[in-house]
């Protein structure tokens, strides 16, 4: 799993993913050195997703705004979310959970 530690990376923006089997990427540069970019790459193109808030809207046609789904989606992760320290850290699921569910 890629994870991104918050004190020596910062969030810059969400790009469509050069990666064939991700919808999109979240690049981030390096606190000391801003010429270092790492990318945490997330999403299934294939797979529909409550709502894109990344800001690109590179797959309109996947939103559902389905509120069951969105649950069911919540509900299936929220063990793996608790796990996890957001605070600190940034994931796939991160970016997920709070820009596509």
């Amino acid at each position: 799993m890629v994870k991104v530690d918050l004190s020596k990376w910062k969030f810059q923006k969400y790009v469509k993913s050069s990666n064939s089997k991700k919808m999109y990427d979240a690049i981030y540069t390096s606190r000391e050195d801003p010429n270092k970019t790492k990318k945490i790459s997330f999403g299934d193109p294939t797979m529909e997703n409550y709502q894109d808030k990344t800001g690109v809207n590179a797959y309109p046609k996947l939103s559902h705004r389905d509120k069951q789904r969105r649950r069911n989606f919540r509900n299936r992760f929220s063990n793996l979310k608790q796990r996890q320290d957001w605070k600190r850290f940034h994931t796939p699921l991160y970016h997920s959970w709070t820009k596509l569910w």
